[in-house]
């Protein structure tokens, strides 16, 4: 072996040992933290609503259900809305149903600045799939043509729901958004032009009860013209 070869092998392992050694500190806390958290979370776990509608094992280290914070608004405030859990995993979240529109708050979508788009990536290749065994790099814009526009996104949530749940009847899909949040992350120009597609609701944190409340009201109107 080459004595430059033998310097390379040693910077590598130099600098793994560097990160483990600061690793494991971090670790350690993190464990710590985890530990004394354990019956704040237990409690908060217990006391959740969802939970308290839909009992699951506890675990360590498991917090409330992804959907719980949006079920507690809507149970808490009457909200005509219908709630129908994931029937494959207890764990993955549900179906939020008005009527016949499918209220979604995962924020699915990313935005393209070079297309300018808003679009969603689906993560249901085929897993054998050698194309697409690195589905998004940011660097190749290409890549985002396997993505789905806003439309193809609505219809492939609708299918989805469907297949899930049969008996439910859904025609259309609505996007709830933390605008601030989105902000931050794809800048004010993405947000306004999310603001003005049809079949989004951009809210404030915190205010998520008054903007389903606005968009229930509204739609409501709607209907009796």
């Amino acid at each position: 072996m080459k004595i430059k070869d033998r310097i390379s092998e040693g910077i590598v392992c130099v600098i793994f040992t560097v990160v483990l050694l600061l690793m494991i500190p971090l670790l350690l806390l993190w464990l710590l933290w985890e530990l004394i958290y354990t019956p704040v979370g237990y409690i908060k776990f217990k006391r959740s609503l969802h939970q308290k509608d839909f009992p699951r094992k506890y675990q360590w280290m498991r917090r409330p259900h992804v959907d719980n914070d949006v079920y507690t608004v809507i149970k808490e405030h009457g909200l005509p809305i219908a709630y129908f859990k994931c029937p494959e995993d207890d764990e993955l979240p549900g179906y939020f149903l008005y009527q016949d529109m499918f209220f979604c708050f995962s924020e699915p979508f990313f935005f393209d600045k070079q297309r300018e788009l808003w679009l969603f990536w689906p993560h249901s290749r085929d897993e054998n799939d050698e194309e697409h065994e690195e589905p998004f790099d940011s660097d190749e814009a290409e890549n985002t043509e396997d993505c789905l526009t806003v439309e193809q996104t609505k219809a492939y949530c609708i299918e989805e729901l469907r297949a899930r749940i049969p008996d439910c009847i859904c025609n259309d899909v609505v996007f709830f958004y933390q605008s601030k949040a989105t902000e931050k992350l794809y800048g004010a120009a993405a947000v306004e032009q999310m603001r003005a597609m049809e079949g989004f609701v951009l809210y404030k944190k915190g205010e998520l009860q008054e903007a389903l409340t606005a968009y229930i009201e509204q739609h409501s109107r709607l209907l009796h013209f």
